[in-house]
């Protein structure tokens, strides 16, 4: 216990101006956990409910041959369950930690008190999901909630220290001069927005605990290939090319986002159907 004595000194007051207060500063976002924010907003609605034919050349009949397409393969797009794909064609990320430097250790970066429900919130979704699981990992990257336009936030994570220890990868994305040149030829199109589309590729089992992040509710780690990992472009660029193989030359890809053209209907309808294996 301490005893205070008549005129002891226990501080200073001083007046404080408002200016004087350091402002919160604003958190340290990788550009690799934040380039998703040029992407177009969807939601879990029904898809085939949302489909708009204004302006559109093709005719009655093509228009049913669409439909027809659509409801037998609604479920390779993302509808009212909310559920996104899982790639089953034998390619997974893979993580490879160099041995001629040392590995780093852990970092973590303060969730505050305000933003620590959101996180929570993007968790539950993440297992619900099956993208992320519990885990024992002794190493964590810090998480980032990023604020998109709207106000919604992301969770995402922060693996520049991991990137730093990872071997590289070589990987070409496709120029745009590329793109436009394999697309003039075309009179019909088909885009496609893969919804989270690195979270559709497996994670390999061993090198999940190096993708662990930790949080006020406990430390969790990737099963799926999650945004900002060293290499995850190349792997997805290859599953791209493993799936759309036979159509490869009429396909081009840029992040998760999928084109093709065509000369006529006729073949566009044949070339964009899924594989019903």
């Amino acid at each position: 216990m301490i005893q205070l004595k008549e005129g002891d000194v226990i501080g200073k007051g001083k007046i404080v101006r408002l200016q004087d207060i350091a402002k919160p500063r604003a958190p340290d976002i990788p550009k690799e956990a934040n380039w998703e924010e040029q992407l177009l907003e969807t939601n879990g609605s029904n898809f085939m409910e949302k489909i708009d034919w204004a302006g559109s050349d093709i005719n009655d009949d093509q228009k049913k041959k669409l439909m027809v397409i659509f409801q037998k393969f609604r479920k390779a797009f993302f509808n009212e369950d909310g559920d996104i794909g899982l790639f089953k064609g034998g390619i997974e990320h893979i993580i490879e930690i160099r041995q001629d430097v040392p590995f780093p250790k852990s970092r973590t970066y303060r969730v505050p008190i305000g933003n620590q429900a959101e996180v929570e919130k993007q968790e539950k979704e993440m297992l619900r999901l099956d993208v992320i699981e519990p885990s024992k990992s002794e190493f964590t990257s810090p998480i980032v909630l990023v604020r998109k336009k709207d106000g919604s936030a992301r969770l995402t994570t922060d693996f520049r220290l991991l990137n730093a220890v990872t071997k590289k990868q070589n990987y070409k994305i496709p120029l745009i001069a590329d793109i436009v040149d394999l697309t003039s030829h075309g009179k019909f199109f088909t885009n496609l927005d893969l919804i989270q589309g690195f979270f559709q590729i497996p994670l390999r089992e061993q090198d999940r605990h190096l993708t662990a992040f930790a949080t006020p509710t406990g430390t969790y780690q990737y099963k799926r290939m999650p945004m900002g990992l060293c290499g995850a472009p190349h792997t997805f660029q290859t599953t791209f090319v493993a799936t759309f193989q036979q159509n490869l030359e009429l396909s081009s890809s840029t992040a998760d986002h999928l084109s093709q053209p065509n000369t006529n209907n006729e073949d566009h309808h044949d070339e964009k159907r899924p594989d019903e294996e």
